[in-house]
């Protein structure tokens, strides 16, 4: 097995790792636009036949995690060159990757928190 040059298994471990955050991140938003959807249906909740109320959920799963899966490249990619090039710039290049990643769930927590309490994680 050949030996590669230290930039070039940098640039692999960066891009496993980005990977990694984005399926994180999807699998997160995934579960997030159900939870959203799951809240607003049980608003529904006895204005709706039970039987459809069950495959509008099953059928909202089943697209929101095809959707992603076919996307993980891509949000890798363009992960890359957005964190690369703003990190670059101001925190360096890995850096910049998982500020963006902290950054969305950051974002993520305090969605999931609204919709679970009805309030701001911060504001009590």
């Amino acid at each position: 097995m050949s030996k590669l040059d230290p930039s070039r298994q940098k640039a692999i471990n960066t891009r496993r790792i980005v990977k990694a955050e984005v399926t994180i991140l999807f699998i997160l938003i995934v579960e997030f636009f159900l939870y959203v959807i799951e809240w607003a249906m049980n608003k529904l909740r006895g204005k709706l036949n039970p039987h459809l109320h069950v495959l509008v959920l099953m059928i909202s799963f089943v697209l929101l995690f095809s959707f992603a899966i076919g996307r993980i490249e891509s949000a890798t990619n363009w992960l890359i060159e957005t964190g690369t090039t703003l990190g670059t710039e101001r925190l360096g290049r890995r850096l910049g990757v998982s500020a963006m990643f902290f950054a969305t769930l950051c974002a993520l927590y305090v969605g999931f928190y609204f919709f679970t309490f009805g309030k701001l994680p911060f504001l009590n």
